[in-house]
């Protein structure tokens, strides 16, 4: 393994490689389902999910073709990577759902699933919690807190300053549904990372193979699911680019997913995966798939941004 030069830094670069990759592809993936759901108003989300696993598996395959690992078929190997596929299902849907939320506060939120992660890893692994590491989860949780109460400002001051007071109520319930499915697809990330870790290091295959198993035992599940779901919504023919290319974002994810699981423990990995939550914040409004908002919500941002600052300071000391 290729390591940087040493000047009191411990990190490979490997691992820094994995977290600009897993970074820039989560951003990515994070705009295109946005898009989708608040820009194209896509509602069969069973049959977008199933596109983007098909885009996966071709993309996947085609690597394995020059990766030349030879995939296991067997009943015993593949029933280890069943539970996570079903993880993977109720995170990546419960995610789609979740875009209704604002990007900024739909990457905050989604550091719920760290505080999951290190009971995890400190009554299982043995994992101490330092003084930074304490502080970084408490400015997590004020993170998330602030966010929360400067987006339901921000809209009611918005819809009441332009007389849409039944707009504003139908905005909360939508926000509100948003957050129940925010705490759903948490409570999957922190299941689907922890035992992705598990499987990576001890199974020892590729990141490749690893996102093969994981799709491919989805995918079935999800197109029967997309057919059910295509009696009630129309199949939304016109967007099928837009939904192509988030399949390779989300095969980007995937990869740099299993990748990342095997060369960061379970806690360092969800904490990698928090550090691009600013530049992910930022890009909603780039983009323009949403408004600036009040200088709280900002403050929100930053203080997930410290958050990840100090958990990674503890962890180089």
């Amino acid at each position: 393994m290729l390591y940087i030069p040493k000047v009191g830094c411990v990190m490979t670069l490997a691992q820094l490689v994995s977290i600009v990759f897993i970074s820039s592809s989560s951003m990515a993936n994070t705009i295109m389902n946005k898009y989708l759901v608040s820009r194209a108003h896509v509602q069969s989300r069973f049959f977008v999910l199933a596109v983007q696993t098909t885009v996966i598996l071709a993309v996947l395959l085609g690597m394995n073709v020059f990766v030349g690992e030879d995939l296991q078929t067997s009943f015993e190997f593949l029933k280890k990577w069943l539970v996570l596929s079903f993880s993977l299902i109720i995170m990546i849907y419960s995610g789609l759902q979740a875009n209704v939320l604002p990007i900024s506060l739909f990457t905050i939120f989604k550091n719920g699933s760290i505080p999951i992660i290190v009971i995890y890893d400190y009554l299982h692994k043995g994992y101490v919690i330092e003084e930074l590491t304490g502080a970084s989860f408490v400015f997590l949780v004020a993170s998330s807190l602030l966010g929360s109460v400067s987006d339901v400002s921000d809209t009611d001051a918005s819809d009441v300053s332009s007389g849409k007071a039944q707009t504003s109520v139908t905005k909360q319930k939508a926000r509100v549904v948003g957050m129940v499915w925010m705490a759903i697809n948490c409570i999957s990330s922190a299941c689907y990372a922890i035992r992705i870790n598990i499987l990576m290091k001890a199974s020892g295959v590729s990141s490749v193979a690893a996102a093969i198993y994981i799709n491919s035992l989805a995918l079935p599940f999800l197109l029967i699911l997309a057919a059910a779901e295509a009696f009630t919504f129309k199949i939304p023919t016109k967007h099928m680019p837009a939904i192509c290319f988030s399949g390779l974002t989300s095969c980007a994810v995937s990869v740099s997913t299993t990748w990342a699981a095997s060369i960061f423990t379970t806690t360092t990995l969800a904490m990698v995966m928090a550090l691009n939550k600013t530049p992910m914040a930022m890009s909603g409004i780039v983009f323009g798939l949403e408004r600036l908002g009040s200088p709280w919500k900002w403050v929100s941002v930053g203080l997930g941004l410290i958050s990840a600052t100090c958990y990674a300071v503890s962890k180089r000391h």
